[in-house]
């Protein structure tokens, strides 16, 4: 007898047979992993969208403060040294200010590890209407940065380091077309230099360059609070395409699209309030000449916890990550995290994972915002990691 198939496999096995003949049929080893870990996802998300609201945040067990390192004023400002240590860069120092109002929030930090790497961060969100807001993005760095290599295969004793100065910057209007809706369009540009080494000559990666873009973002937040990434889903996608810019005329077109899904779930209830498992799924693929700079990267504070920083290069990537994030007292919290994925120019290969686990911290005066620091490990580097705000 013919064994029962139910309903959601069914769809798996259509929208597979669709991605096989459709137009992305080229791409389908590409596709088919990245939409079998949305879907799965997507399960999730059902049953958090369905589930009955959370406890009031004013009815819940202030020994067990949900919201760790963010405070319940919709204003407030934090001021953070930053003295610490990464496994690319060593020793570093610096400091970081953030400031949240109701229509306006920015953030800048600086650090430097006395060793010739110098980097800033600055970002700024403001709603100047109803339904209209914009951001500006703006980073630089002058130093070196870490290089293993291109695509998925690439060895720890790949290491070298690429010296020169790069930078990015971003200005990006949106419009909420609904509460959980919004639409944005944006501009971007970003640069890099090579330059030589301190200690003499140094072989030649990618030429310099500045790449234009743009493109439109679409995001759909069905959290109730906006604030608090305890309960809901984020769904985030975008699309760039580049344009020529004046002193780079010999850069070819090329178009990316990224996207992101993310379901928040606080799953121990009344029982242990604040206990909120986070799952991501996000990927990213790339047609024409993709430069240097734009090219996805795994490894460091943000993807694959446990790789070194830029570890992996490509022009495409899928990616799951998994925190369960738990307050601990007060303003400080924990989170255990285990994230699986590929990268790759061509087609993928070889699933990488890792898992670590880290500290949450509240930053004072008004603990708007926390510090995360993680201890990651994978299949053959391991390292330990400090970034501002949650990962996703």
């Amino acid at each position: 007898m013919p064994k029962r198939v139910n309903g959601s496999a069914k769809q798996v096995f259509y929208l597979q047979s669709m991605l096989a003949r459709g137009p992305w049929a080229r791409h389908q080893k590409t596709v088919t992993p990245f939409f079998i870990c949305a879907w799965l996802v997507a399960q999730l998300a059902q049953a958090a969208v369905e589930s009955p609201p959370a406890t009031p945040a004013a009815e819940t067990d202030q020994g067990y403060y949900s919201e760790f390192g963010e405070k319940k004023a919709e204003n407030g400002h934090s001021l953070a040294p930053v003295v610490g240590y990464d496994p690319t860069y060593n020793f570093v120092v610096g400091a970081a200010y953030f400031y949240v109002d109701s229509a306006l929030s920015f953030s800048i930090d600086a650090n430097t590890n006395f060793s010739g790497v110098y980097q800033f961060h600055a970002r700024a969100n403001h709603q100047f209407s109803k339904r209209w807001n914009y951001e500006v993005r703006l980073a630089g760095m002058k130093g070196f940065e870490a290089y293993y290599g291109d695509g998925g295969e690439t060895l720890p004793s790949n290491y070298q380091l690429l010296w020169g100065d790069r930078y990015s910057t971003r200005l990006q209007l949106s419009h909420q077309m609904t509460d959980q809706f919004s639409l944005g369009a944006f501009t971007e540009l970003r640069g890099r230099r090579e330059g030589s080494s301190p200690t003499g000559p140094y072989p030649r990666v990618a030429p310099d360059q500045n790449v234009g873009a743009v493109g439109v973002t679409l995001k759909l937040d069905s959290r109730k609070d906006k604030t608090r990434s305890n309960d809901g889903v984020v769904l985030m996608a975008e699309v760039a395409q580049s344009f020529p810019v004046v002193n780079s005329p010999s850069q070819k077109a090329f178009t990316q699209l990224e996207g992101s899904f993310v379901v928040y779930k606080d799953v121990m209830g009344d029982f242990f309030p604040g206990v909120v498992a986070a799952f991501q799924v996000a990927g990213g693929i790339s047609e024409g000449d993709v430069p240097f700079a734009y090219r996805y990267r795994f490894g460091g504070a943000g993807k694959m916890r446990g790789y070194l920083e830029n570890r992996f290069r490509g022009n495409r990537y899928y990616l799951q990550q998994t925190e369960l994030r738990v307050p601990v007292w007060r303003m400080i919290g924990g989170a255990l995290s285990l994230g699986f994925g590929d990268i790759s120019d061509r087609d993928f290969t070889s699933p990488k994972m890792c898992y670590g686990l880290g500290l949450r911290i509240g930053i004072p005066p008004d603990w708007i915002s926390q510090i995360r620091i993680d201890v990651g490990f994978a299949r053959d580097q391991s390292g330990v990691f400090a970034e501002f705000g949650q990962t996703f």
